[in-house]
């Protein structure tokens, strides 16, 4: 499941304020460790979608351990059948659970110009988005959907944005890889998740969700 919170307006500083402190110590640094409110807002919430699903999906309420593999990808040391991965950016967050190796990217719409399309796109995207009469819609789709493969199989930018292609997808419902994707658009936003096995569904939630966990 993808839980997605896209209303990060309507999370107040006071709420902010009383929810860092449900946050175990490594997230708080990370989240202080944010200049901006928004940045700082959108780490307490990914956690907080985090505990929000493993509560949902396997009664867990007690915190687990979230130990970081080679590349940075976290997993849940005391739950290692579980699988989860978190985005944000300027105008939503989400948190993929699922019971195998799962990928996911939340972006906002990223206005391209030719010397960021070379640096992460293929010969082939190229051509693409050149041609595109929405290019920003098809790169940010793009960079959503190498972003979310990449986290799905752990090695960081190891591995180059390029060699991963996409030229050939043509539906928001794919098998490519091995995998399994999926693309959603937003007006504000294209959020992509890779999963080994299954097409994952979304499930929006609102602020009052929290409340549960405290």
């Amino acid at each position: 499941m993808l839980y997605l919170f896209d209303r990060i307006s309507d999370f107040t500083e006071e709420e902010y304020n009383r929810y860092i402190s449900y946050l175990p110590s490594d997230r708080l640094a990370r989240a202080k460790g944010y200049r901006s409110m928004t940045d700082r807002k959108a780490c307490v919430i990914a956690y907080l979608l985090f505990r929000l699903g493993i509560l949902s999906e396997y009664e867990i309420r007690d915190a687990p351990s979230l130990i970081l593999g080679r590349y940075g990808k976290p997993y849940l040391q005391e739950y290692p059948h579980i699988h989860m991965n978190l985005s944000h950016c300027g105008q939503g967050i989400v948190c993929a659970i699922s019971d195998c190796e799962v990928g996911v990217d939340i972006q906002d719409w990223i206005a391209p110009d030719n010397r960021l399309v070379s640096r992460v796109c293929s010969s082939e995207e190229i051509e693409r988005v050149r041609e595109s009469q929405d290019k920003d819609r098809l790169f940010t789709a793009y960079w959503a959907l190498k972003e979310a493969y990449i986290k799905n199989i752990g090695i960081g930018m190891s591995l180059s944005m390029k060699t991963c292609d996409f030229s050939s997808v043509k539906q928001n419902k794919f098998e490519l890889f091995g995998k399994v994707f999926s693309l959603q658009f937003d007006r504000a936003y294209c959020l992509a998740v890779c999963d080994n096995s299954k097409y994952i569904n979304i499930r929006y939630i609102l602020k009052q969700e929290f409340e549960q966990l405290l």
